[in-house]
């Protein structure tokens, strides 16, 4: 029996786990920098991924954190390849382990960061931390064994390599792809089914209606981040340079808020209640108080006519798949919506 059929596979294997979760880990935050350029906001249906995505250290000198990670992983690979083609042990190499720790490092401090001060958590950046941290733990033990060089000359297995290689592209294109589907299918159910409702006598505008730029935004008046969004768009909607027209959705929970928003803009007071909505989430900390409080001094057949509406508009929101508010559609001038990334405070 030959020596290259004497040797053993585990250090082959070891190298494919690793390398395979690396590359996984790369394509998995690449693909989440590649969604916040394109579409903007959140990429999955968690409130916290809005909350993660939009804190202060999401994006470091203007680039989106997973892009960091995205190319800190697929330069570790790059290292570990380099070495085992100079018939060096990646485990052993000292700048392949300083990138693997750098790695996991970042994986540790973001999530931790999350948890524990933002109290919020990414199911996207869970799997990435996950799988970075996974990778650190083969890498910790195959260091420690002292496992040898995995030298491509030397005839060892290379399939568990290549297989490692596959499923990772395979798991994360597959799984892109299919929420990239989902959106454009978004996109066109928002045109024939949401776009009617909103240029339909119940929809809100807020607005002048000779402003060069209309939006259409599904919004949730208990999003904190939806509050932020119509307080920013406030000087434009002023100065007559943007006109909303507004649909509710209640993606964090139902209650009178999208009723409320409905009220205010069949009175003409849309704007003052954005100011007092904006005024109660930042001297309570909470808007759902300052909802029951308003819907108390509502009119009763006035609100209960504006529930109707709200609740069409809601449900319309879920039978298209709007999991994340603000939700936004640029309004072209021949009346078709394209999604646009979401304007964070």
């Amino acid at each position: 029996m030959s020596r290259a059929a004497r040797a053993p596979i585990w250090p082959a294997l070891a190298e494919a786990a690793w390398l395979g979760a690396l590359v996984f880990a790369a394509l998995w935050l690449g693909a989440m920098a590649a969604w916040w350029t394109a579409f903007g906001g959140a990429t999955c249906s968690t409130d916290g991924c809005h909350v993660v995505q939009a804190s202060p250290l999401a994006r470091p000198l203007g680039v989106p954190l997973s892009a960091w990670g995205a190319g800190l992983s697929l330069a570790t690979v790059l290292v570990g390849l380099s070495a085992l083609r100079r018939g060096v042990s990646p485990f052993l190499d000292p700048w392949t382990a300083g990138g693997q720790a750098l790695g996991v490092l970042g994986a540790l401090a973001a999530t931790s960061y999350s948890l524990l001060v933002l109290r919020a958590a990414c199911g996207h950046c869970l799997v990435a931390s996950a799988t970075l941290t996974g990778a650190g733990l083969v890498y910790g033990l195959a260091a420690l064994s002292g496992s040898p060089a995995f030298e491509l000359r030397a005839r060892r297995p290379v399939a568990p390599f290549g297989l490692a290689i596959a499923l990772a592209c395979l798991v994360a294109s597959s799984h892109w792809l299919a929420a990239l589907r989902l959106s454009f299918q978004v996109d066109r159910a928002v045109e024939a089914q949401a776009l009617p409702e909103a240029l339909g006598p119940d929809g809100v505008v807020w607005g002048s209606a000779r402003a060069p730029s209309q939006v259409l935004a599904f919004i949730d008046p208990l999003c904190e981040v939806c509050i932020g969004f119509l307080e920013s768009q406030e000087p434009l909607i002023r100065c007559g340079r943007l006109r909303m027209r507004i649909l509710a959705a209640s993606v964090h929970g139902t209650s009178d808020a999208g009723a409320l928003m409905v009220c205010a803009h069949r009175s003409g007071k849309f704007t003052e209640f954005v100011r007092d909505l904006a005024e109660a989430l930042r001297t309570e900390g909470d808007v759902r108080p300052w909802i029951v409080r308003r819907a108390r001094e509502t009119d009763p057949a006035e609100l209960e006519r504006a529930r109707r509406i709200a609740r069409r508009q809601e449900g319309l929101a879920k039978r298209l798949g709007i999991v994340e508010t603000p939700t936004v559609y640029l309004l072209s001038e021949n009346g078709r919506p394209r999604r646009i990334p979401n304007t964070l405070p």
